[in-house]
This record gives structure tokens, C-alpha cells and sequence, in this order.
């Protein structure tokens, strides 16, 4: 028998003295019951901050308003069927939050490794948020600019920063992202049995599209001589020009602000299908994501779109859903101005259509995501949660994605492809944990065989960052890095918006402006 009050299971020594047949490890236990606010901390935190960067405080009332209307949006619900073994789910835990401080780390924020050279961009962005009083501008080549670029990852440990010197702004940003990346191992790979959760984190982490096949298809060997050399030089997910569907290593070595917001939202859309929360919270948590990155946004609408439709069929959308999520978009709306604005000089557009784009896309596609769909048709797709119509909207987007273009490395197609490769990835996962506990011998075979190929990415990827020269942490301007960057070729359009041309709702309030320009010594050389 179990008793609970207010959906709370009542203490186990009270519970026996009621009954004494009382069995703990029968309880229900709803553990996940404050994941869906501590996503919403995530977004909304930032948010709140995001005003001050430009010297305004009306926004700030709207948003914490629309912060206390989530609220209750974002309670989450205990489902039994991804309810852990609470004897395991301690060590579970532990286990998820040691793999999540490495990863963090490891993947650039704690410098314990040599670093990639985006690394040297989100040092400049961090440095100037903590340095320069807010709010500021720049001035070089004779105008004046304005940081213009997905903050999310950054405003807490810049306020952290001011307080406290900017060693332990870099401190809180590895705390707050691996608190964050916790958060998504708990949601992601929830299982009934603790080695269960174990192989889904191993698998996630080393995730990684068939890029050697597809290298070895576009690239005659006698360039590299062998298939070791092809392996240890260059870069394998840069086979298919400017389509590129990241490894999961990849993504914490060099977009953590990017992939952290993707897999956020991707956790709130499984908790979303396990009818753990409401369709309020996916909603306003996709539209929260783009104080850290618009890519997750925009790889998140298809599935939006999808719940959304399938919650009024159900009738499941209530007329506090409709006002929380409207309340909030107004909220949103200085975020949105910023995030768009003067960014014409970003490049844009459908792929030109011709025989040889068409090529591409089909042996892209074939390569990064065919294997995956492959064996999980075959060894039965048990999709940990994630709904078939999710599952199928997923790999429709993935087949899609790479007729579009944005960014002058074609962010869109690497970033916004995030919340569906991550759908893989879980699926892929717990297709492994299927063949692994039924003792399938052809299903361990292939999946084993099909990981295998797809881990030589994250492996390149290890390689090229262990003989990168860059350690340390830069204490430049965005401005000096920018030209120190190896695609300084790129327009600052990414990063920076003409402070004149921004609209009078974000217009910076007496900003001090900060003169700058390029630096003789080399940046990453300038340690804290």
C-alpha cells in the first residue's frame, strides 16, 4: 500500500508505523519532480539579468512576472515507467554528476587540457561582460558597436565576476554549466535499471556520425597514405563542405552555450512526451532557450509545432497555458529585438539546387544518420520516453536540415540540428541497452559495429585538441580576439550590431564606450 500527500510520499518511519507491511522500495518516489524548474532556472536566471546589461529595468518587472507564472508550469510529475531502482539511484547520480564536471572541463572550461579556438572568442565575451561597466560599447574603425551575441551562458558568471574577479566568473560558468549538463544526463537517460542510465550517458557522450566513411568517399587516400593518417590529421566532420551534424564530444569542446540550450530543451520535450509536464512548460522553455542560443529555438519549433497540435486534439491546453505562454512572449520581446538585430550581414538562404548539392545531401544524410535510424528499425526502436511521432519528426528533420543555410560556417545545420541528433543519440542508446539485456548476439554485433565506426569522430576530435598549442585563459577584448581568431575573415556582423542601428527599446543607456583595437602580443598567451 502506498501513501502520499499532495503527490509527496509520506516519510518512510511514519508510513510503517501506519503499516507495517510498508515496503520503501515500493514507494512512490517522484524524483524528477524539480527538473522541469531547474530547467526553467537555467532560462529564465539569464533573462532576468539580460536587462541590466543594457541599463534598462522596465524589462526586468515584466520578466520576473512571466518568471512567476512558469512556475507552476514547470512542476514536474513522477511517471513510474522511467522511475529508478532507489537503492541504485544515489550511485546513478554521483555517477551522472562526476561524468558532467568532466565533460565540462574537459571540454574547454577548465583549461586542465589544451583548448579549441572558439575557446579564445568566449574568453573575450566573458572578460569584457565582467570588466566593462554596463552598460558599454565599442569603438574601432572610427563607429561605434555593440555586443550583440546569445548571452545566456554568460550573465551569471559575469555577475559572479564583478563581485568577485573574473577567476571566479570562470568558476561559476563551469559550476553552472555542469549543473546544467547534470540536469540533462538526469532527464535523458532515466532507467529503471542503474546500468541502464549508465550505457545511455556512454553512448550519448560518444555519439558520432559515420564522418570516416564519408571522408574516405569525397577524399582519395593517397592524400593522408592511410587510413591512420586520415584518422590523426585534419578535421573528418568537415567531409561535406558546410554540412556538418557534430559529435557530441565535439559540441563540448567547442559550442557549450549552443549545445547546452539544445539538450535543455530536448529534455523538456521528453518529459513532454512522458507526460511528465504540460504543454505551457515545452512552449515557454523553447522560447526561454534563445537568451542561450537561437538555434535551439529554431531547432526546437517542428516539435513544438507537434505537441502543440497533439495537446488541443487532447484537449489538454488550458487557459492559463495560453496566458502564461503570451504573457511571457511579450516578456520576450527586447531579448527577441536583440537577438536579430542589424544582422543582415549574417548569411541566409535555401542551398542553390544542382546535381552535384544534391549529391552532397544524400551522401550526407546516408553517412550521419542512416546507420542510427538502421539498427534501431531493426533490433526494435525503444525510444526511452521520446513518442513515435517525436521520433519520426526527428529524423524528417535531419533529412531536411541541410537545404538551408545560416551563418558563414552554416551554424544552423551544426547548431540547430542539436534537439533532433539528440533524439538519435537517446534512442540509439537504449537501442544498445536492449540488445545488451536481451543477449541479442546479431543485435550486439551490429550496434557494436555501428557505434564503433561512428566513435572514430569524437576520437579525431580528441586528437586535434591534444595538439592544439592554445592553454590558458585570454583576458583580450572581443575585439582583439576576434582578429586573432584563425576565421577572422568573418564578419563581426556575427558578434556585434551597430549601436546606432539598434531599435529604442534596447538602446544602451549612456553606455560607456570602450576604444579598442588590435593587440601585438598573442592573446591566449595571457593568462589569469
Amino acid at each position: 500500500m502506498q501513501w502520499q500527500v499532495a503527490g509527496t510520499v509520506l516519510p518512510n518511519i511514519i508510513a510503517r508505523m501506519i503499516n507495517p507491511a510498508w515496503d520503501e522500495s515500493a514507494a512512490v518516489r517522484p524524483r524528477s519532480g524539480g527538473l522541469g524548474w531547474a530547467i526553467l532556472s537555467f532560462f529564465i536566471l539569464p533573462c532576468l539579468v539580460f536587462p541590466a546589461f543594457f541599463g534598462a529595468t522596465a524589462p526586468v518587472i515584466m520578466l520576473v512576472v512571466a518568471a512567476v507564472v512558469a512556475i507552476p508550469c514547470f512542476r514536474t510529475s513522477s511517471n513510474p515507467m522511467f522511475r529508478a531502482d532507489p537503492r541504485a539511484d544515489g550511485i546513478v547520480a554521483a555517477a551522472l554528476g562526476v561524468a558532467a564536471i568532466l565533460l565540462v572541463t574537459l571540454g574547454g572550461a577548465g583549461r586542465l587540457l589544451p583548448i579549441t579556438s572558439d575557446w579564445l572568442i568566449r574568453d573575450a565575451v566573458l572578460h569584457d561582460l565582467v570588466v566593462q561597466p554596463w552598460p558599454f560599447s565599442y569603438r574601432f574603425n572610427g563607429q561605434v558597436w555593440t555586443l550583440r551575441a546569445p548571452l545566456g551562458m554568460y550573465l551569471l558568471p559575469a555577475l559572479v565576476g564583478k563581485m568577485l574577479g573574473l577567476r571566479w566568473a570562470w568558476t561559476a560558468l563551469i559550476v553552472q554549466n555542469s549543473l546544467a549538463v547534470f540536469t540533462v544526463f538526469r532527464v535523458l537517460f532515466a532507467s529503471r535499471l542503474a546500468w541502464g542510465s549508465m550505457i545511455l550517458l556512454i553512448v550519448f557522450c560518444l555519439f558520432g556520425g559515420w564522418d570516416i566513411v564519408g571522408k574516405m568517399l569525397v577524399t582519395p587516400l593517397t592524400t593522408f597514405g592511410s587510413v591512420f593518417d586520415l584518422v590523426t590529421r585534419g578535421d573528418l566532420e568537415w567531409w561535406a563542405g558546410l554540412l556538418q551534424y557534430s559529435s557530441n564530444l565535439r559540441r563540448f569542446m567547442w559550442v557549450q552555450n549552443h549545445a547546452i540550450a539544445g539538450w535543455l530543451v530536448t529534455a523538456l520535450l521528453l518529459l513532454r512526451d512522458r507526460g511528465q509536464i504540460g504543454i505551457a512548460a515545452l512552449v515557454m522553455g523553447a522560447a526561454l532557450a534563445v537568451v542561450w542560443s537561437p538555434f535551439a529555438l529554431i531547432g526546437a519549433v517542428p516539435f513544438v509545432i507537434k505537441a502543440g497540435l497533439e495537446a488541443l486534439l487532447r484537449r489538454q491546453v488550458t487557459a492559463w497555458d495560453v496566458a502564461a505562454c503570451l504573457f511571457l512572449a511579450l516578456a520576450l520581446v527586447p531579448l527577441a529585438l536583440y537577438e536579430i538585430a542589424d544582422a543582415a550581414v549574417v548569411p541566409s538562404g535555401f542551398v542553390p539546387l544542382s546535381i552535384y548539392s544534391l549529391r552532397v545531401h544524400l551522401l550526407f544524410v546516408i553517412v550521419e544518420v542512416f546507420p542510427f535510424v538502421i539498427i534501431n528499425l531493426a533490433f526494435g526502436v525503444e525510444r526511452g520516453g521520446f513518442s513515435r511521432s517525436t521520433y519520426v519528426i526527428a529524423i524528417a528533420t535531419l533529412v531536411l536540415m541541410p537545404v538551408y543555410r545560416l551563418g558563414s560556417v552554416n551554424d544552423f545545420v551544426m547548431e540547430a540540428s542539436i534537439p533532433a541528433l539528440t533524439i538519435l543519440a537517446v534512442t540509439t542508446g537504449h537501442t544498445a541497452f536492449r540488445v545488451i539485456k536481451t543477449r541479442n548476439p546479431v543485435g550486439m554485433v551490429a550496434v557494436g559495429i555501428t557505434l564503433l565506426i561512428g566513435l572514430i569522430t569524437p576520437v579525431n576530435q580528441v586528437l586535434l585538441m591534444l595538439g592544439s598549442p592554445e592553454t590558458g585563459i585570454s583576458q583580450c577584448d572581443l575585439i582583439q580576439a576576434w582578429d586573432q581568431h584563425p576565421t577572422s575573415f568573418i564578419s563581426k556582423g556575427h558578434y556585434f550590431a551597430h549601436t546606432a542601428d539598434l531599435p529604442a527599446l534596447i538602446q544602451p543607456h549612456h553606455p560607456y564606450i570602450h576604444v579598442t583595437g588590435p593587440v601585438a602580443v598573442p592573446c591566449i598567451d595571457m593568462k589569469l
